[in-house]
């Protein structure tokens, strides 16, 4: 019985020291994250992609930034990934669909024989961009860019952000906040947001908005997080027109701090004392 104590009281000690050395080596890994920018440029200059990447994955943070990579791509460029050919893989793709769009236009000239092809259908840009903007102990943020014209009275661009946590690899999205319902977030939100449109016009909040009233709740939509705190921003036409350009609030940690839930304020790092409220479910 004595040699069966010890022999299990071993394996107890071996397993807290893999627990441990697991722990360790997802730090480091998070902190020894090694990035790449990958680009493909057309060769009529219409076509450009410029991807900061993970030089490998084989981690949980670098296997979730590459993950998101191919989700603002598409599954073209998921479909040419072989685990360990990310920068060929991005190159391949965007030469794969660069091609596609040749021959798209092609076909379109054939439609034209007797008649003079519409500029817009030549002149179809596409420019994509994948970049790190910050990064501090507990998080690292990247935003994707895009714009793409197609015809039409103008072209569309895109921005938005995506944080992850370097220990996890886990995205933080609207679910950090206790509830996006509460009157004084609100409060807090239209009166940012009314700044961001007072400076390009006046008038009652009401003007600026296509689809709520100053008197609805503000849906959430993409937010990130940066150094100074929480950005929340929308794409043309999401909350308001198009020449309102992308509507965006942003929040120090100060001012949202209190609205914050307690995994979040952990997970951050934050320093604040442990006197709030339990968390409540986000309802979107």
């Amino acid at each position: 019985m004595r040699r069966i104590a010890l022999f299990l009281t071993a394996l107890l000690v071996v397993a807290s020291a893999c627990n441990n050395k697991q722990a360790t080596r997802d730090e480091d890994d998070a902190d020894d994250l090694e990035l790449q920018v990958v680009s493909y440029v057309s060769p009529d200059s219409t076509f450009s992609y410029h991807i900061e990447a993970p030089v490998e994955g084989g981690t949980a943070l670098a296997d979730s930034i590459i993950d998101h990579i191919w989700d603002c791509l598409g599954d073209d460029f998921r479909a040419c990934y072989k685990g360990d050919n990310i920068e060929e893989a991005i190159v391949e793709a965007a030469k794969a669909r660069y091609t596609s769009r040749q021959e798209q236009i092609a076909g379109f000239q054939e439609e034209f024989t007797d008649d003079e092809m519409p500029d817009y259908m030549l002149n179809w840009e596409n420019t994509v961009g994948i970049s790190k903007l910050c990064e501090a102990d507990e998080f690292i943020t990247f935003i994707f860019e895009s714009y793409e014209y197609s015809g039409g009275a103008h072209g569309m661009s895109y921005h938005f952000g995506t944080t992850f946590l370097k220990d996890t690899g886990e995205q933080i999205d609207s679910t950090i906040l206790k509830n996006v319902h509460d009157p004084e977030f609100q409060r807090l939100f239209k009166k940012e947001l009314y700044e961001y449109f007072c400076s390009n016009g006046e008038g009652p909040l009401d003007d600026f908005l296509l689809y709520q009233s100053a008197d609805d709740d503000i849906p959430m939509s993409n937010m990130y997080l940066t150094k100074k705190g929480v950005t929340f921003i929308y794409q043309p036409y999401e909350i308001s027109f198009y020449a309102a350009g992308m509507p965006c609030v942003e929040l120090t940690w100060k001012q949202i701090r209190p609205f914050l839930t307690k995994k979040a304020i952990k997970d951050l790092d934050l320093d604040e004392d442990d006197d709030d409220d339990d968390d409540d479910e986000v309802d979107d």
